[in-house]
Protein backbone atom coordinates (compact mmCIF):
# COMPACT_ATOMS: atom_id res chain seq x y z
CA UNK A 1 0.00 0.00 0.00
CA UNK A 2 1.24 3.48 -0.83
CA UNK A 3 2.16 5.64 2.16
CA UNK A 4 -0.61 7.99 3.11
CA UNK A 5 -0.09 11.73 2.99
CA UNK A 6 -1.29 13.93 5.82
CA UNK A 7 -3.49 16.89 5.06
CA UNK A 8 -5.02 19.50 7.30
CA UNK A 9 -8.39 21.05 6.54
CA UNK A 10 -8.81 24.83 6.28
CA UNK A 11 -9.88 26.47 9.51
CA UNK A 12 -12.84 28.34 8.17
CA UNK A 13 -15.80 27.73 5.91
CA UNK A 14 -15.23 30.35 3.22
CA UNK A 15 -16.59 30.18 -0.33
CA UNK A 16 -14.02 28.77 -2.73
CA UNK A 17 -14.36 30.82 -5.90
CA UNK A 18 -12.18 28.36 -7.86
CA UNK A 19 -14.65 25.53 -7.14
CA UNK A 20 -18.02 24.89 -8.73
CA UNK A 21 -20.59 22.29 -7.72
CA UNK A 22 -22.90 20.24 -9.93
CA UNK A 23 -26.06 18.75 -8.41
CA UNK A 24 -28.34 16.58 -10.54
CA UNK A 25 -31.96 16.48 -9.37
CA UNK A 26 -34.81 14.11 -10.14
CA UNK A 27 -37.86 14.68 -7.91
CA UNK A 28 -35.89 15.08 -4.65
CA UNK A 29 -37.32 15.64 -1.19
CA UNK A 30 -37.46 19.43 -1.11
CA UNK A 31 -36.53 19.88 2.57
CA UNK A 32 -33.37 17.80 2.19
CA UNK A 33 -32.48 19.45 -1.09
CA UNK A 34 -32.92 22.97 0.29
CA UNK A 35 -30.54 22.12 3.15
CA UNK A 36 -28.03 20.87 0.58
CA UNK A 37 -28.19 24.10 -1.42
CA UNK A 38 -27.97 26.35 1.62
CA UNK A 39 -24.89 24.50 2.87
CA UNK A 40 -23.22 24.48 -0.55
CA UNK A 41 -23.75 28.19 -1.12
CA UNK A 42 -21.61 29.02 1.92
CA UNK A 43 -18.74 26.94 0.51
CA UNK A 44 -18.73 27.28 -3.29
CA UNK A 45 -18.45 30.17 -5.71
CA UNK A 46 -20.86 28.56 -8.19
CA UNK A 47 -23.56 25.89 -7.84
CA UNK A 48 -25.10 24.35 -10.98
CA UNK A 49 -28.39 22.49 -10.56
CA UNK A 50 -29.33 20.26 -13.49
CA UNK A 51 -32.91 19.05 -13.22
CA UNK A 52 -34.00 15.83 -14.96
CA UNK A 53 -37.62 16.94 -15.47
CA UNK A 54 -38.85 16.82 -11.87
CA UNK A 55 -42.16 18.46 -12.81
CA UNK A 56 -43.67 21.97 -12.73
CA UNK A 57 -43.95 22.24 -8.94
CA UNK A 58 -40.27 21.51 -8.41
CA UNK A 59 -39.34 23.89 -11.24
CA UNK A 60 -41.14 26.67 -9.36
CA UNK A 61 -39.21 25.65 -6.25
CA UNK A 62 -35.93 25.85 -8.23
CA UNK A 63 -36.86 29.28 -9.52
CA UNK A 64 -37.25 30.48 -5.93
CA UNK A 65 -33.87 28.98 -4.98
CA UNK A 66 -32.14 30.65 -7.91
CA UNK A 67 -33.62 34.04 -7.00
CA UNK A 68 -32.69 33.77 -3.30
CA UNK A 69 -29.19 32.30 -3.64
CA UNK A 70 -26.48 34.21 -5.46
CA UNK A 71 -24.20 31.95 -7.45
CA UNK A 72 -26.87 29.33 -8.22
CA UNK A 73 -27.56 28.51 -11.87
CA UNK A 74 -30.32 26.12 -12.97
CA UNK A 75 -30.37 23.99 -16.13
CA UNK A 76 -33.79 22.49 -16.90
CA UNK A 77 -33.97 19.35 -19.05
CA UNK A 78 -37.14 18.47 -20.94
CA UNK A 79 -37.13 14.85 -19.69
CA UNK A 80 -35.10 12.46 -17.57
CA UNK A 81 -32.00 11.75 -19.63
CA UNK A 82 -30.12 10.08 -16.78
CA UNK A 83 -27.39 11.25 -14.44
CA UNK A 84 -24.49 11.00 -16.92
CA UNK A 85 -26.19 13.24 -19.50
CA UNK A 86 -27.15 15.76 -16.80
CA UNK A 87 -23.63 15.82 -15.33
CA UNK A 88 -22.15 16.43 -18.77
CA UNK A 89 -24.47 19.39 -19.35
CA UNK A 90 -23.40 20.80 -16.00
CA UNK A 91 -19.76 20.25 -16.91
CA UNK A 92 -20.16 22.21 -20.13
CA UNK A 93 -21.40 25.16 -18.08
CA UNK A 94 -18.58 24.88 -15.53
CA UNK A 95 -15.92 24.65 -18.26
CA UNK A 96 -17.04 28.03 -19.56
CA UNK A 97 -16.82 29.52 -16.06
CA UNK A 98 -13.04 28.87 -15.93
CA UNK A 99 -13.09 27.32 -12.45
CA UNK A 100 -10.28 25.04 -11.27
CA UNK A 101 -12.28 22.27 -9.59
CA UNK A 102 -15.74 20.75 -9.85
CA UNK A 103 -17.61 18.98 -7.04
CA UNK A 104 -20.34 16.44 -7.83
CA UNK A 105 -23.23 15.82 -5.44
CA UNK A 106 -26.43 13.77 -5.52
CA UNK A 107 -29.65 15.57 -4.65
CA UNK A 108 -30.03 13.67 -1.34
CA UNK A 109 -26.48 14.26 -0.07
CA UNK A 110 -25.91 16.74 2.78
CA UNK A 111 -22.46 18.38 2.96
CA UNK A 112 -20.98 19.08 6.36
CA UNK A 113 -19.79 22.69 6.94
CA UNK A 114 -16.13 21.98 6.15
CA UNK A 115 -16.61 19.55 3.25
CA UNK A 116 -15.32 21.79 0.46
CA UNK A 117 -12.52 23.24 2.61
CA UNK A 118 -11.21 19.76 3.42
CA UNK A 119 -11.45 18.50 -0.16
CA UNK A 120 -9.90 21.69 -1.54
CA UNK A 121 -7.00 21.54 0.93
CA UNK A 122 -6.35 17.90 -0.01
CA UNK A 123 -6.44 18.68 -3.74
CA UNK A 124 -4.07 21.63 -3.37
CA UNK A 125 -1.70 19.54 -1.26
CA UNK A 126 -1.55 16.82 -3.92
CA UNK A 127 -1.14 19.40 -6.67
CA UNK A 128 1.77 21.06 -4.84
CA UNK A 129 3.48 17.67 -4.53
CA UNK A 130 3.07 16.99 -8.25
CA UNK A 131 0.81 13.97 -7.68
CA UNK A 132 -1.30 13.16 -10.77
CA UNK A 133 -4.75 12.73 -9.24
CA UNK A 134 -8.17 12.37 -10.84
CA UNK A 135 -10.23 13.26 -7.77
CA UNK A 136 -10.39 13.44 -3.99
CA UNK A 137 -13.54 12.23 -2.26
CA UNK A 138 -15.41 12.51 1.00
CA UNK A 139 -16.08 9.73 3.49
CA UNK A 140 -19.74 8.82 3.12
CA UNK A 141 -21.97 8.21 6.13
CA UNK A 142 -25.60 7.15 5.74
CA UNK A 143 -27.57 9.33 8.20
CA UNK A 144 -30.30 6.68 8.60
CA UNK A 145 -28.01 3.95 9.94
CA UNK A 146 -24.79 5.80 10.80
CA UNK A 147 -23.02 3.27 8.56
CA UNK A 148 -19.77 4.53 7.00
CA UNK A 149 -19.25 3.38 3.44
CA UNK A 150 -15.45 3.43 3.65
CA UNK A 151 -12.86 3.54 0.88
CA UNK A 152 -11.78 0.46 -1.07
CA UNK A 153 -8.65 -0.94 -2.67
CA UNK A 154 -8.13 -4.27 -4.36
CA UNK A 155 -5.37 -6.35 -2.78
CA UNK A 156 -4.59 -9.98 -3.68
CA UNK A 157 -7.80 -10.23 -5.71
CA UNK A 158 -9.93 -9.12 -2.77
CA UNK A 159 -11.49 -5.79 -1.90
CA UNK A 160 -9.95 -4.27 1.22
CA UNK A 161 -12.14 -1.79 3.03
CA UNK A 162 -10.27 1.18 4.52
CA UNK A 163 -11.99 3.08 7.30
CA UNK A 164 -10.84 6.45 8.57
CA UNK A 165 -9.13 5.73 11.89
CA UNK A 166 -5.69 6.13 13.47
CA UNK A 167 -4.13 4.07 10.68
CA UNK A 168 -5.94 5.96 7.92
CA UNK A 169 -6.34 9.51 9.20
CA UNK A 170 -5.36 11.74 6.28
CA UNK A 171 -5.48 10.87 2.61
CA UNK A 172 -6.37 7.28 1.71
CA UNK A 173 -5.18 5.95 -1.64
CA UNK A 174 -8.09 4.00 -3.11
CA UNK A 175 -9.23 2.58 -6.44
CA UNK A 176 -12.56 4.35 -6.92
CA UNK A 177 -14.83 6.93 -5.33
CA UNK A 178 -18.54 7.51 -5.21
CA UNK A 179 -19.36 10.37 -7.56
CA UNK A 180 -21.27 12.24 -4.86
CA UNK A 181 -18.74 14.10 -2.75
CA UNK A 182 -15.89 13.86 -5.26
CA UNK A 183 -13.84 16.94 -6.22
CA UNK A 184 -12.13 16.85 -9.64
CA UNK A 185 -9.55 19.14 -11.29
CA UNK A 186 -11.19 20.43 -14.46
CA UNK A 187 -8.08 19.87 -16.57
CA UNK A 188 -8.28 16.16 -15.68
CA UNK A 189 -11.98 16.07 -16.59
CA UNK A 190 -11.03 17.51 -19.99
CA UNK A 191 -8.33 14.91 -20.55
CA UNK A 192 -10.32 11.87 -19.38
CA UNK A 193 -13.53 13.05 -21.04
CA UNK A 194 -17.10 13.26 -19.85
CA UNK A 195 -19.40 10.58 -18.50
CA UNK A 196 -20.80 7.78 -20.67
CA UNK A 197 -24.39 8.86 -21.30
CA UNK A 198 -25.48 5.44 -22.56
CA UNK A 199 -25.20 4.13 -18.98
CA UNK A 200 -28.11 6.37 -17.91
CA UNK A 201 -27.50 5.64 -14.19
CA UNK A 202 -25.25 3.30 -12.13
CA UNK A 203 -21.57 2.54 -12.81
CA UNK A 204 -21.27 5.96 -14.48
CA UNK A 205 -18.63 6.95 -11.92
CA UNK A 206 -17.03 3.46 -11.95
CA UNK A 207 -16.44 3.73 -15.70
CA UNK A 208 -14.99 7.25 -15.41
CA UNK A 209 -12.55 6.37 -12.63
CA UNK A 210 -11.38 3.28 -14.52
CA UNK A 211 -10.64 5.43 -17.56
CA UNK A 212 -8.75 7.92 -15.39
CA UNK A 213 -6.67 5.25 -13.63
CA UNK A 214 -5.89 3.59 -16.98
CA UNK A 215 -4.01 6.70 -18.09
CA UNK A 216 -2.09 7.12 -14.84
CA UNK A 217 -4.23 9.20 -12.48
CA UNK A 218 -4.61 8.35 -8.78
CA UNK A 219 -7.65 8.62 -6.53
CA UNK A 220 -7.76 9.56 -2.84
CA UNK A 221 -10.30 9.56 -0.06
CA UNK A 222 -10.15 12.44 2.43
CA UNK A 223 -10.89 11.46 6.01
CA UNK A 224 -11.45 15.06 7.17
CA UNK A 225 -14.22 15.54 4.56
CA UNK A 226 -17.57 14.04 5.60
CA UNK A 227 -20.74 13.80 3.53
CA UNK A 228 -24.08 12.50 4.77
CA UNK A 229 -25.26 10.40 1.86
CA UNK A 230 -28.27 8.12 1.37
CA UNK A 231 -27.21 4.78 -0.10
CA UNK A 232 -30.21 3.15 -1.78
CA UNK A 233 -33.79 3.24 -0.53
CA UNK A 234 -32.65 1.97 2.87
CA UNK A 235 -29.78 0.00 4.36
CA UNK A 236 -29.94 -3.80 4.73
CA UNK A 237 -28.01 -5.50 7.50
CA UNK A 238 -27.24 -9.15 6.77
CA UNK A 239 -24.95 -11.92 7.99
CA UNK A 240 -22.39 -13.52 5.70
CA UNK A 241 -19.41 -14.72 7.74
CA UNK A 242 -19.94 -11.60 9.87
CA UNK A 243 -22.51 -8.79 9.87
CA UNK A 244 -22.46 -6.65 6.74
CA UNK A 245 -24.41 -3.76 5.24
CA UNK A 246 -25.63 -3.07 1.73
CA UNK A 247 -28.09 -0.62 0.17
CA UNK A 248 -31.52 -1.80 -0.91
CA UNK A 249 -32.26 -1.02 -4.57
CA UNK A 250 -35.50 -1.05 -6.50
CA UNK A 251 -35.81 -3.64 -9.30
CA UNK A 252 -35.35 -0.94 -11.96
CA UNK A 253 -32.04 0.12 -10.41
CA UNK A 254 -30.80 -3.47 -10.30
CA UNK A 255 -31.48 -3.63 -14.03
CA UNK A 256 -29.07 -0.78 -14.72
CA UNK A 257 -26.51 -1.98 -12.16
CA UNK A 258 -26.32 -5.41 -13.79
CA UNK A 259 -26.64 -4.31 -17.42
CA UNK A 260 -23.99 -1.60 -17.14
CA UNK A 261 -21.59 -3.91 -15.28
CA UNK A 262 -21.75 -6.39 -18.14
CA UNK A 263 -21.10 -3.59 -20.62
CA UNK A 264 -17.95 -2.76 -18.64
CA UNK A 265 -16.69 -6.34 -19.01
CA UNK A 266 -16.02 -5.62 -22.71
CA UNK A 267 -13.79 -2.62 -22.09
CA UNK A 268 -10.03 -3.08 -22.19
CA UNK A 269 -9.31 -0.59 -19.39
CA UNK A 270 -11.49 -2.48 -16.90
CA UNK A 271 -9.25 -4.67 -14.66
CA UNK A 272 -9.83 -8.41 -14.67
CA UNK A 273 -10.08 -8.50 -10.87
CA UNK A 274 -13.01 -6.07 -11.02
CA UNK A 275 -14.83 -8.20 -13.59
CA UNK A 276 -14.42 -11.40 -11.54
CA UNK A 277 -15.48 -9.78 -8.26
CA UNK A 278 -18.41 -8.06 -9.91
CA UNK A 279 -19.62 -11.32 -11.46
CA UNK A 280 -19.76 -12.83 -7.96
CA UNK A 281 -21.62 -9.76 -6.73
CA UNK A 282 -24.24 -10.13 -9.48
CA UNK A 283 -24.78 -13.78 -8.51
CA UNK A 284 -25.16 -12.77 -4.85
CA UNK A 285 -27.60 -9.98 -5.79
CA UNK A 286 -29.76 -12.39 -7.79
CA UNK A 287 -29.83 -14.96 -4.98
CA UNK A 288 -30.40 -12.52 -2.11
CA UNK A 289 -33.06 -10.32 -3.72
CA UNK A 290 -34.61 -13.29 -5.52
CA UNK A 291 -35.16 -15.07 -2.20
CA UNK A 292 -35.63 -12.43 0.49
CA UNK A 293 -36.95 -9.22 -1.09
CA UNK A 294 -40.69 -8.53 -0.88
CA UNK A 295 -40.60 -7.74 -4.63
CA UNK A 296 -38.61 -10.90 -5.35
CA UNK A 297 -40.49 -11.69 -8.58
CA UNK A 298 -39.84 -8.26 -10.07
CA UNK A 299 -36.27 -8.28 -8.76
CA UNK A 300 -35.50 -11.56 -10.55
CA UNK A 301 -37.17 -10.32 -13.73
CA UNK A 302 -35.19 -7.07 -13.86
CA UNK A 303 -31.85 -8.64 -12.88
CA UNK A 304 -32.25 -11.30 -15.59
CA UNK A 305 -33.28 -8.59 -18.08
CA UNK A 306 -30.15 -6.67 -17.10
CA UNK A 307 -28.02 -9.77 -17.72
CA UNK A 308 -29.62 -10.33 -21.14
CA UNK A 309 -29.33 -6.69 -22.26
CA UNK A 310 -25.78 -6.57 -20.89
CA UNK A 311 -24.73 -9.64 -22.88
CA UNK A 312 -26.43 -8.46 -26.08
CA UNK A 313 -25.30 -4.82 -25.55
CA UNK A 314 -28.92 -3.79 -26.11
CA UNK A 315 -29.53 -0.09 -25.56
CA UNK A 316 -25.84 0.81 -25.31
CA UNK A 317 -26.22 3.70 -27.74
CA UNK A 318 -29.62 4.77 -26.43
CA UNK A 319 -29.01 7.41 -23.77
CA UNK A 320 -32.73 8.04 -23.40
CA UNK A 321 -33.59 4.53 -22.22
CA UNK A 322 -35.69 4.38 -19.07
CA UNK A 323 -37.30 1.55 -17.12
Amino acid sequence: MEPEKKVTADAGCSAHEDCAGIVVTCAPETAVFETLVQTLCTQLGLVIIVDNDSGPDFRKFLDGIQQSHAGVQVILLDKNYGIAYAQNRGLEFVMRSRRRYVLFLDHDSIPTPHLVSSLHAAAESLRSQGVPFAAVGARLIDPRSGHENGFYRMRRWKWKRLRCDQEHAGLVACDYLNSSGSLHPLEVMERVGGFDESFFVDHVDTDWFMRARAIGYKVYGVCSATLHHHMGNFVIRYWFFGWRHMPHRKPSRHYFIVRNALWLYRRAYVPLFWKLNNALKIIFTLIYFGLFDKERGQQIKMILKGIWDGITARGQTDKDQQI
